[in-house]
């Protein structure tokens, strides 16, 4: 928010009549169910630095034309997320986050287990334990949908036969009735090491487009595969609905709204 003043005693006049707005504000609580109150909070958010020219009026420089007192970097309330939990009546496995900014609103669906993976040669070696373990989750901010992918590697060693995921390498999604999608990985992934298990955790992100929302609104996923640095493995899914009944969560909430 920028406010234009004319001369020195205009910007103590403007700072003191917004740290008034910011009193009013603070002391009637009610104001926080008005439709208005995030654009509002932020006087609250500025009080203090309004505060501070007004105790420093005699510090101003000499007047000027046309100065500008600028509030919106200080401590914008817009810019700070409000975060909340919904779970849906219609269905109460339907958990979503709503995370909203200034300019975005994002929803998103929990991390759901997708797979698991094990090579033959280690299941006697691992027992009831899989070497590599899947976690997924849809959201969506604004008109844009994302995958998000937590491959969990149950072992340090193994991290180093397997290497990292480099931005721009390949992910892909085959659905039962045969048709594959390819995705490029957003941004590299080299593993970070969980201190107190030692496992090795890699965050991928991909963007999702029409084609993908279609299919998974309709058609269970029979395997997935993913090109790490030392090459391509391929994934058994046995949750094969979890994007769609995801999906299907974020369009219940959206018609809601």
């Amino acid at each position: 928010m920028r406010i234009k003043i004319k001369d020195n005693e205009d910007l103590y006049s403007n700072a003191l009549h917004y740290k008034t707005l910011a009193d009013h504000i603070v002391v009637n609580d009610s104001i926080t169910n008005h439709k208005k109150w995030e654009r509002l909070k932020k006087y609250v958010d500025s009080k203090d630095y309004l505060l501070k020219i007004i105790q420093n009026r005699a510090l101003m420089p000499p007047a000027e034309s046309n100065v500008t007192l600028d509030i919106t970097g200080k401590t914008d309330v817009l810019d700070k997320p409000e975060i909340k939990k919904i779970i849906l009546e219609s269905d109460k496995n339907c958990s979503v986050t709503e995370i909203v900014k200034s300019k975005t609103i994002e929803l998103q669906n929990d991390f759901a287990p997708f797979f698991t993976y094990t090579p033959e040669r280690l299941k006697s070696y691992l027992k009831n334990e899989n070497l590599l373990k899947g976690k997924i989750r849809l959201r969506q901010i604004n008109n844009q949908y994302y995958l998000d992918l937590t491959l969990i590697l149950n072992s340090k060693d193994a991290a180093k036969s397997y290497g990292n995921i480099p931005e721009n390498n390949m992910f892909r999604i085959e659905f039962i009735n045969g048709i594959r999608l390819n995705f490029k990985n957003l941004k590299n992934s080299g593993g970070s090491i969980e201190e107190y298990s030692g496992r090795v955790i890699y965050n991928l992100t991909f963007n999702v487009g029409k084609e993908m929302l279609n299919l998974i609104d309709k058609v269970p996923i029979d395997h997935v595969g993913l090109m790490w640095s030392t090459g391509f493995e391929k994934y058994n899914i046995y949750e094969i609905d979890v994007l769609m009944n995801q999906y299907k969560c974020i369009k219940s909430l959206n018609r809601q709204k």
